[in-house]
């Protein structure tokens, strides 16, 4: 099959080149086809059902075109013809992938597809530039927001960013409650009370609160301070109807006039989102901010009032802060240690807490209302006074939002008509604030800020910085590549390495290592995959481990500017304790179903860990060193399997497609899949025979099979296995991994190590297809003959050692294939 879409392939350049006149060297073309093609596709059954020579689709047709890449770049990488076949020169093959090249560039880019498109924000890129945008604590999107394109190779592709009405009304719920946070309508304004009161055997175990002995009414704060279930106060029944300040009072005493810290005795507040937690007890101050606080310093129950900034959706725990001059190590709860031990200490510190000495809060009751004013925030959109319906005030307010949502300074039409709009509005409204209400609204609402770059967009530094910051960020310029780009020096070769060097410090970098590792390496699909835990060493926290880990590896990688021949092979690789143990790593004995029923019921998830390959002992299991690179990471297996089976076909095509930059073509529509079931005494070798007989799959096979074979000692989640499983209750032996195979040009592979070494002996197949995808996750688009040949040139520059890996970013965003649309 390979053979006859590339064979098709070439003769359609070289009937079209001849109408056209688009490639310089028609007579090259036509000889090169008759001497290397025709041989299969001439006679009377040519093979695939073409004969060389034919007339083609014109260039504009996009499968046409896209069968024309695929020629160009098998050839240059010496995939077609195949082993065995009459073969060009290596001069002969860069010379017919550039006439190819040349052909498709001079015929147009525009027809290639993706090129030209306009791009929406992707659901991930429309959230962070929100959250950027606008300093509100919680911005989501409302559940009915649609997903993006899962079929596609990144989510950032113009073929998946369509606009469907489910998009539009999500967009308008988003736009109606940023503008809702944003300006504080008067009729908007809520006024609620809850109220709840202690009573003595409220809390039975004694967690939270204690009751003493001889009180009649109130509860009292143990200082804990970790999460709502060991030491917080909160009621169940408030949550925010809407962003502002609410005022919390509270009836209580003081049983001394100061804590441990020489301080009247303090309680904080600190807000959480509900919609996050099975339970409210499960949110860990930790990870909470702090909203409001106050001292209580009455000897006798009294009313005092605190005032909390709160976003709509919140609810809020209160601690007491300063009881205890032994503060809980929260540090603790982010360390990766024996779970046991951590609960253990955590079960005799609450007892210590409960009975310790120092003087504690008494609490009676608790009511909350409001809001009763704007945030603060919201008096500092609105220019700290009163909005009037003005144009001079309406464009301080509004235009400066717009150029930020745009990512580039507005047009005077669009400066006029946003004005204009929001001026019209107000004048029927009960007051101005609903002429900035309608503003924000049109702004979040508009092309200009739902579309990262039309295809008709300036080619200017603006759009420069808006392709950088969505490449590395997911979202948009900060204020220092806006300012750049106003100053026409982002497109300066040293000025862009000083930017990536600093924008991959940022936090918001971690929007790059989540996104593009999980859609390159896998994490996404190990994330949600179904596993069978009879056939596999498995746990939920070893999926945890497994995402993290891979995001971890990839983040040191970008991080230290580590050469990308360490995606192939390394000395480190990441990994949790539950992965450690299912890896037969000495060193803990904790069963896996135990730990994981431990880290749930006390909310320690153990993060991975660094694993120096090259000093891990003698007894560490033999596979564990061979675990460096892409090669080595779990997220990887089991994104190529469906949880039960592993799948060497999968795998194989993975590699082509992520490492080696040589996807295949899509299977034949009349050949049924293949299902490789271990159990049922067939070696695999067996069942994929069964593709390899068949005379148009066996040209990609011969591609795909052996890499895959390679690796199946790898299972289906990721751990090493040296025989298949045999079932329970099937009564035979099971069958021995052989991983021994034999790629087309005569390789000889008995392992994950041997496909290393392969790739690592030809390091440009790798530059070529980590570049190559990069340019696609940036750029939204598949890569066209431009595209192609910037990817040559970068792969050409390569430095003896391999990019590292921010030199390899610095050189793509550099290239005019980055920068065109």
């Amino acid at each position: 099959m390979r053979v006859s879409r590339l064979a098709a392939t070439a003769a359609a350049v070289v009937a079209v080149a001849a109408d056209s006149q688009a490639s310089p060297h028609p007579p090259f073309l036509r000889e090169f086809t008759a001497t290397y093609c025709a041989g299969c596709h001439g006679g009377a059954e040519p093979k695939g059902g073409f004969r060389a020579g034919e007339p083609s689709r014109p260039l504009a047709d996009a499968v046409a075109r896209d069968q024309w890449m695929r020629a160009a770049d098998y050839v240059a990488k010496g995939v077609m013809p195949p082993v065995g076949a009459l073969l060009p020169s290596p001069a002969e093959r860069e010379r017919f992938a550039e006439s190819v090249r040349d052909g498709l560039v001079a015929s147009g880019e525009s027809a290639r597809s993706g090129r030209g498109l306009p791009r929406r924000l992707n659901r991930i890129e429309y959230l962070n530039t929100l959250r950027d945008l606008f300093p509100i604590r919680e911005i989501r999107l409302p559940v009915t927001f649609p997903d993006d394109n899962p079929d596609l190779r990144f989510d950032t592709m113009a073929e998946g960013t369509h606009l469907s009405p489910g998009h539009l009304d999500a967009f308008s719920e988003v736009a109606i409650d940023i503008a809702d946070r944003m300006v504080p309508l008067p009729y908007k304004r809520e006024w609620k009370s809850f109220t709840r009161r202690g009573t003595v055997g409220q809390d039975p175990a004694r967690t939270k609160f204690w009751e003493r002995e001889g009180d009649a009414l109130g509860l009292y704060f143990t200082g804990v301070n970790i999460a709502g279930w060991s030491g917080a106060l909160w009621d169940k029944a408030f949550v925010a109807p809407a962003s502002g300040v609410y005022r919390v009072r509270l009836k209580a005493s003081a049983q001394a006039a100061a804590g441990a810290d020489g301080k009247p005795l303090r309680l904080g507040f600190y807000a959480f989102n509900p919609v996050d937690y099975d339970l409210h007890k499960r949110a860990l101050r930790v990870d909470l901010p702090r909203v409001g606080g106050v001292e209580v310093t009455s000897e006798k129950p009294a009313f005092v009032d605190a005032d909390l900034l709160l976003e709509k959706g919140e609810t809020f725990h209160v601690y007491c802060e300063n009881r205890l001059r032994k503060e809980y190590p929260r540090a603790l709860i982010r360390t990766p240690g024996n779970t046991a031990d951590l609960r253990r200490l955590l079960a005799t510190y609450l007892t210590e807490a409960r009975d310790a000495p120092e003087p504690t809060i008494r609490f009676v009751s608790m009511e909350v209302s409001g809001p009763v004013r704007p945030l603060p925030r919201q008096l500092e959109f609105l220019g700290g006074r009163a909005p009037m319906l003005d144009r001079a005030y309406m464009e301080s307010i509004l235009l400066p939002l717009a150029e930020r949502a745009f990512r580039r300074p507005l047009a005077v039409g669009e400066r006029r008509q946003l004005i204009d709009g929001a001026l019209e509005h107000g004048a029927g409204a009960p007051s101005p604030e609903y002429a900035v209400h309608f503003g924000i609204r049109r702004i979040l609402l508009s092309p200009q800020f739902l579309y990262r770059e039309s295809g008709e967009a300036a080619q200017d530094d603006f759009a420069l910085a808006g392709r950088l910051a969505y490449l590395l960020w997911s979202s948009m310029p900060d204020a220092e590549l806006t300012r750049l780009a106003g100053q026409g020096q982002l497109s300066d070769p040293e000025v862009l390495r000083r930017q990536v060097a600093r924008m991959v410090r940022d936090a918001k970098a971690q929007q790059f290592v989540k996104h593009f590792s999980g859609q390159w390496l896998g994490g996404r699909e190990a994330a949600s995959v179904m596993v069978c835990d009879v056939r596999h060493e498995w746990s939920e926290l070893i999926r945890y481990g497994i995402v993290r880990s891979t995001e971890m590896f990839f983040d040191e990688v970008l991080q230290r500017n580590r050469s990308i021949r360490t995606f192939i092979d390394s000395e480190f690789t990441y990994a949790n304790e539950p992965m450690r143990i299912a890896w037969g790593i000495p060193g803990s004995e904790v069963d896996l179903r135990r730990l994981e029923a431990d880290q749930r019921q006390s909310l320690l998830w153990p993060e991975p860990e660094r694993l120096d390959l090259s000093s891990l002992g003698p007894r560490v299991p033999r596979h564990v060193a061979s675990r460096g690179g892409a090669l080595g990471l779990s997220s990887v297996f089991a994104a190529t399997g469906d949880g039960v089976e592993s799948s060497p076909i999968l795998r194989g095509v993975w590699v082509l497609e992520n490492l080696m930059g040589m996807p295949p073509p899509p299977p034949p529509g009349d050949v049924p899949a293949l299902v490789a079931d271990t159990s049922q005494a067939r070696t695999v070798r067996e069942v994929l025979s069964a593709h390899q007989s068949v005379e148009k799959c066996a040209v990609c096979h011969a591609k795909i099979d052996p890499i895959g074979l390679a690796l199946e000692n790898y299972d289906a989640t990721g751990g090493w296995r040296a025989s298949y499983y045999a079932g329970e209750e099937s009564g035979t032996a099971p069958m021995p991994v052989q991983p021994r195979s034999e790629m087309e040009d005569g390789t000889r592979l008995a392992g994950p190590q041997d496909l290393k070494d392969y790739l690592i002996a030809r390091p440009q197949i790798f530059t070529k297809a980590l570049a190559g995808l990069l340019l696609e996750y940036g750029t939204g688009r598949e890569l066209g003959a431009a595209d192609s040949r910037a990817v040559d040139r970068i792969a050409a520059a390569e430095p003896q050692g391999g990019y590292g890996f921010q030199d390899l970013i610095v050189s793509l965003v550099s290239s005019a294939a980055f920068a065109a649309n």
